[in-house]
């Protein structure tokens, strides 16, 4: 129970950082649309590197946090092993 607790915000953050990244995307993009209607070159360009900064961003953190949870994960499933092998030990 305590390493699910201790591994449920980094796990959340691993999945909900991408999807932040979708919305940081699209909300430039309405923006972008609209200058191109307008032939407003320069506001396109702007608003698309706010849009492709912003997934970039957020998949390198999500890649960050799922990488922080594997390891969290893999040092919880050691101590478990530790402690069971001593209770094996001491029966």
């Amino acid at each position: 129970m305590l390493a699910h607790k201790a591994l449920e915000i980094p796990r959340i953050a691993s999945r909900v950082t991408p999807m932040l990244g979708l919305v940081a995307t699209m909300i430039p993009m309405g923006p972008a649309l609209k200058s191109l209607s307008d032939g407003n070159l320069a506001s396109v360009s702007d608003n698309l590197t706010v849009a492709f900064s912003a997934v970039i961003l957020a998949l390198i953190a999500a890649s960050i946090t799922y990488w922080v949870v594997n390891v969290r994960r893999r040092w919880l499933a050691e101590e478990l092993l530790e402690i069971e092998a001593m209770r094996g030990a001491q029966a």
